[in-house]
Parts: structure tokens; C-alpha cells; sequence
């Protein structure tokens, strides 16, 4: 009976400690989200690659895109303009 006593206790103790640091993360998670713009919410939401890229789009053709191996200005710009959730980089990147 002490064991089930003592185990109660300390679930009991557990998850009262447990809670007010949830709480506090919610509240955080709110007041950030409170404070962002709506093109900011979607952009935290996507994961993006530069897996290829093609620079030369003056003609307006759209092409394959050539190995992205190298940061180049236009994708800098676009990382810098954009709050990306997250970026993926792959081998032929680094």
C-alpha cells in the first residue's frame, strides 16, 4: 500500500510540474504566432530544396534547371526575403 501510495505522489508531483511549463510554451507559441504576418505563417509551413536552378529565365522558358552546387544572388535573396520553415540542403549542394 505504501507503493501505490508513494507511485500516486509522485505522478501526482510529476504532472503538476509538468503543466505550468506547457502552459508557458502555449502562451509562447501563441504570443509568436500573434505577432507574425499571414505570409509569415505560410512560409514557416513550407521546406524548400534548391536542388536545381536555372538562373537565365530572361527569355520567360522555363528549362530543367541545371545542379544547384553554388549559392548563387537570387536564391540568397530569396532565403534572406522568406522565413522558410526549413531548407534542404543535398550532397551535390554542399
Amino acid at each position: 500500500m505504501k507503493k501505490v501510495s508513494a507511485i500516486a505522489l509522485s505522478t501526482a508531483m510529476s504532472l503538476s510540474m509538468a503543466l505550468p511549463s506547457k502552459v508557458n510554451a502555449t502562451s509562447r507559441v501563441d504570443q509568436l504566432l500573434s505577432n507574425m504576418s499571414t505570409r509569415q505563417k505560410i512560409t514557416q509551413m513550407l521546406m524548400v530544396d534548391f536542388r536545381y536552378w536555372d538562373e537565365d529565365l530572361s527569355d520567360g522558358v522555363q528549362t530543367t534547371g541545371h545542379e544547384f552546387t553554388k549559392m548563387n544572388d537570387q536564391v540568397r535573396k530569396i532565403v534572406e526575403d522568406y522565413d522558410f520553415g526549413a531548407l534542404i540542403y543535398f550532397a551535390q549542394n554542399i
